[in-house]
């Protein structure tokens, strides 16, 4: 960012949240609070931008799910951070991988994602990008949640 404001010349931030940075409910406190976080980051930035006119805009990308190999994150796990012993898994391991591959399966293409950050984010400078236009009902509910407690 700061050699983006230096050059002063027109540029995006893109900063990949989760569907869960913008409703409540998931099953994960420390997941919910980091994407949260993200979100709140990128509204920042974006305000922040826009105060000092700087040709930089920011999205969030909040997508459900996409068939990544998240499942398989430990791949990119330095040789000297992995764990000293590993445990063989068990069938019931097994059985939970087997579903989750199973579940990740129809989930949407990563490229579908790709599409969505350059068009609605890039190109169109939209803050938030919900590329699952089906998790708008979720949203909607936190904020009447919200609006109902004011």
């Amino acid at each position: 960012m700061p050699i983006m404001l230096k050059q002063n010349r027109p540029a995006h931030i893109v900063n990949t949240a989760s569907i869960a940075g913008l409703v409540k409910g998931h099953h994960s406190a420390s997941y919910a609070t980091t994407k949260h976080a993200v979100v709140a980051l990128t509204e920042q930035l974006a305000v922040e931008f826009e105060r000092i006119k700087a040709p930089i805009g920011a999205s969030a990308l909040c997508p459900s799910w996409v068939n990544t190999r998240i499942n398989e994150s430990g791949r990119n796990r330095p040789a000297n951070l992995r764990n000293k012993t590993e445990i063989p898994p068990t069938p019931e391991m097994l059985k939970a991988w087997e579903q989750m591959q199973a579940f990740m399966k129809p989930a949407t293409p990563p490229a579908v994602i790709a599409d969505a950050v350059f068009e609605e984010g890039i190109r169109k400078g939209k803050l938030y990008i919900i590329p699952h236009k089906e998790t708008a009902q979720y949203i909607k509910n936190r904020f009447d949640g919200i609006m109902k407690d004011i």
